[in-house]
């Protein structure tokens, strides 16, 4: 057995639809570096098992961005973590969207957060139009709308 208190794997499957589902594990002092592969193998076979769309370090991250978001988000997880059941929590709370899981499906009901405008929007930059295109002009070609000397 191999002693490797600085080692670490990491293990990735990129499946059939775009689902990417990995397996982590860093090294500890006594861990060796075959039960970090066990572990990290387990991880893996798991989530593929579950049929997981989402590993269980993407599911907390998905929260907060499909809570923002119109409209309902669904995806397949191993677990719920400790992570889950806080991003869910803080989503509830602030964002007033609705977050469950049933039969290990991440069920995310989004509360169609829209950006407000600010007067940077509204500024000149705003007014150009497409990238690389000059802003309008007013009578006689000048960008202010006056008349040009």
């Amino acid at each position: 057995l191999s002693l490797q208190p600085g080692a670490a794997l990491g293990l990735f499957a990129v499946l059939g639809g775009g689902a990417r589902l990995g397996g982590v594990r860093a090294g500890a002092p006594r861990r060796t570096a075959e039960s970090i592969g066990r572990y990290v193998v387990r991880q893996l076979v798991a989530a593929i098992d579950a049929g997981a769309t989402l590993d269980r370090f993407a599911a907390d991250q998905l929260i907060p961005y499909a809570a923002l978001a119109d409209g309902e988000t669904r995806v397949r997880i191993v677990e719920v973590t400790p992570h889950v059941e806080t991003a869910a929590w803080l989503a509830r709370e602030f964002l007033d969207a609705e977050v469950r899981v049933r039969d290990h499906e991440l069920i995310i009901r989004g509360c169609g957060h829209r950006r407000r405008r600010t007067p940077v929007d509204d500024g000149p930059a705003a007014s150009a139009g497409a990238a690389g295109e000059a802003p309008p002009r007013g009578p006689g070609g000048d960008p202010e709308g006056g008349h040009s000397t």
